[in-house]
Formats: structure tokens, sequence, C-alpha cells
């Protein structure tokens, strides 16, 4: 299909489906990664339970946001707000996880 032949709304339906397939797709070779399996047992022997690669993808994301957050960079002060929402959600997302 060409972006001659969809509307408006199919062709952006098309590019979100396509950027939602790459995401899956990265997420599922992340998660085959041999690093990825030897952390996720590191965190099962410290959390005394099963951990997925996935759950520990989203450890990662929220040791990551939360770094962001305490290194001391001089930015305005919306910056350090959205850091600070970014730690948040991705704490949250360790919770659902």
């Amino acid at each position: 299909m060409t972006r001659k032949n969809l509307s408006a709304s199919g062709y952006a339906t098309l590019q979100r489906s396509e950027r939602s397939f790459s995401i899956r797709s990265l997420v599922l070779v992340l998660e085959s990664l041999g690093f990825v399996k030897a952390l996720a047992a590191i965190y099962s022997n410290l959390l005394e339970e099963t951990v997925s690669p996935r759950r520990t993808l989203h450890f990662i994301h929220a040791q990551l946001a939360c770094i962001m957050l305490v290194l001391p960079i001089a930015c305005p002060l919306l910056v350090h707000a959205l850091l600070f929402v970014w730690a948040v959600l991705a704490v949250r997302g360790c919770r659902k996880s």
C-alpha cells in the first residue's frame, strides 16, 4: 500500500500498528538476550520469587529513570518535574508486571 491509496486515518492507523509491532519485536529481542536472563536470575535470588525477563526490563527501566532523576544536572525545573513523573511511572510499571 502506498500513501496515495490510504486515507488520512488509515495511514495513521498503519503507522501506529507498525510502531507497535516494532516495539513488541524489540522487547522480544531484549528478553531473549543472555544478560537479561542472567539479571533475571539475580533478581530472582534477591527477591526470593521468580522474576521474568520482561519484569527485569521493567526493573532496568525504573533504575534508569531514578538515576536520571538524582543525577546533578543543571536544567530547568520543568525538566526535573518531567524526570520525576517518568521515575514514578517507571516504578509503577514494575508493580504491574
